[in-house]
């Protein structure tokens, strides 16, 4: 059974999340987001993002908390 949900990525996190690369993140956010999946594949099994939106400011994102330019996306999980 696939379900849908919603989060809010920061777009510097999208490169790693759907392509798997990682280059001119930091230390940081390279653990952010490996934190990030491992939480995701306990939360949904094997997911897939898909994201249509434009980027717009929030002070909120769903990987570390903080402000930045993000992207509402959709995943579905198997869970």
């Amino acid at each position: 059974m696939t379900i849908e949900y919603q989060y809010q990525l920061p777009t510097w996190s999208l490169c790693p999340l759907v392509n798997g690369d990682y280059t001119g993140l930091t230390e940081v956010e390279e653990i952010e987001i490996e934190k990030f999946e491992v939480l995701l594949i306990e939360r949904h099994g094997n997911f897939t993002i898909d994201c249509d939106d434009e980027p717009y400011f929030s002070w909120h994102n769903d990987i570390n908390g903080l402000g930045s330019e993000i992207v509402e996306v959709t995943l579905w999980g198997e869970k």
